[in-house]
C-alpha cells in the first residue's frame, strides 16, 4: 500500500502521543481527572495529548478544520477536509487501570471518511486504514494487512452504555458470544482482526471524533456503519453527538443486525 502524505504524518505524531499516554500510565500518584458534561470523564492525560495532536496538525495542515474532543480552536463543520481527534478514548478504562482505551486520529473529505489511525495503548500496537486502500497494522515500519476474515463471530459492546443488552443481542444474531471494551477504535481494531463481526453503540452516542476514524476501518473491510434508521453517519455537522446511535456490522444482513440492536434495548430498557 502507498500511504498518503496524511497517513505518514500520523504515523510520524503518534509516538510522541503514545510516549506521552505511556508516561501517565507509569506515574505512581493518581491522574487527575474531572467530570464534563453528561458525566464524562476527562483526565490531564487527555488534554496533555489532545493539546499535542491539534498543534502538530494544524501546523501541518494548517487550512484543515480540527474537531478534538478537548477542542481545538479550529473547527468548521462546512469545511472541505475536518480531523478529527480523540486523544484518550476509552478515559473510564485508563483511570480503572484496565484495557480498553487507545488514542485515534481521523480525516473526513468532503463528508467520507477518508483515513483512520488508531493507538491500542495496552498492545502497543497501530492499526491504519486508508480508504481505497485497505487496514493495516504498523509495526517496526512495516504494513501488514488485516482482512477481517470474521473467524471469530462475536459482538464488540460498551461497558458503560447498556452492557446488559450485549447477551440477548449476541444471542439474537446467531453470534457465539460478545465481549465488552470502552473504546470504539478498538472495537474497529478487534473486527479488523476477524475477532468481531458486529459493534455498536446505544442512541446519544457515539460522537464524531469516537467514529470517524472507525468509519474507514469498516468500509476497508466491506461492512456497513450507519445510526439506527440505517443512515451513513453525518460528519458535516456541528453537533457532535450521534442522537441515532451507530451500528457497524460485517458478513451480516446489517438492516438486520440494526433491527436486533433496536429491539435487544428497548428490551432492556422495559
Amino acid at each position: 500500500m502507498t500511504l498518503t502524505a496524511e497517513a505518514r504524518f500520523v504515523l510520524t505524531v503518534l509516538p510522541e502521543a503514545a510516549r506521552m499516554l505511556h508516561e501517565f500510565e507509569q506515574r505512581r500518584e493518581p491522574i487527575r481527572q474531572e467530570t464534563k458534561d453528561r458525566g464524562e470523564l476527562v483526565t490531564v492525560a487527555d488534554r496533555a495529548i489532545n493539546s499535542l495532536l491539534v498543534d502538530a496538525v494544524h501546523s501541518a495542515f494548517a487550512h484543515d478544520a480540527i474537531c478534538a474532543e478537548e477542542g481545538s480552536g479550529h473547527d468548521n463543520p462546512g469545511a472541505q477536509r475536518r480531523w478529527f481527534i480523540d486523544p484518550l478514548d476509552g478515559t473510564r478504562s485508563f483511570v480503572a487501570g484496565r484495557p480498553g482505551y487507545s488514542i485515534m486520529l481521523g480525516l473526513v473529505v468532503e463528508g467520507t471518511p477518508t483515513l483512520g489511525v488508531v493507538y491500542d495503548a495496552c498492545a502497543r500496537r497501530t492499526l491504519i486504514a486508508q480508504r481505497s486502500s485497505g487496514v493495516f497494522e504498523f509495526n517496526d515500519n512495516r504494513l501488514c494487512e488485516l482482512r477481517g476474515s470474521a473467524s471469530q463471530r462475536r459482538l464488540m459492546w460498551n461497558p458503560f452504555t447498556r452492557p446488559d443488552a450485549a447477551k440477548p443481542l449476541s444471542r439474537a444474531l446467531g453470534l457465539a458470544g460478545f465481549d465488552l471494551c470502552e473504546s470504539v477504535g478498538l472495537r474497529a481494531c478487534a473486527m479488523a482482526r476477524g475477532e468481531a463481526m458486529v459493534f455498536g453503540s446505544g442512541p446519544c452516542s457515539p460522537k464524531l471524533w469516537d467514529s470517524a476514524a472507525a468509519a474507514v476501518f469498516v468500509a476497508e473491510l466491506g461492512g456497513q456503519y450507519t445510526d439506527f434508521d440505517l443512515r451513513p453517519l453525518d460528519y458535516r455537522r456541528a453537533e457532535v453527538i450521534h442522537e441515532r446511535g451507530a451500528v457497524a456490522s460485517v458478513g451480516l444482513n446489517h438492516e438486520t443486525v440494526v433491527r436486533a440492536v433496536r429491539e435487544a434495548l428497548e428490551t432492556v430498557r422495559a
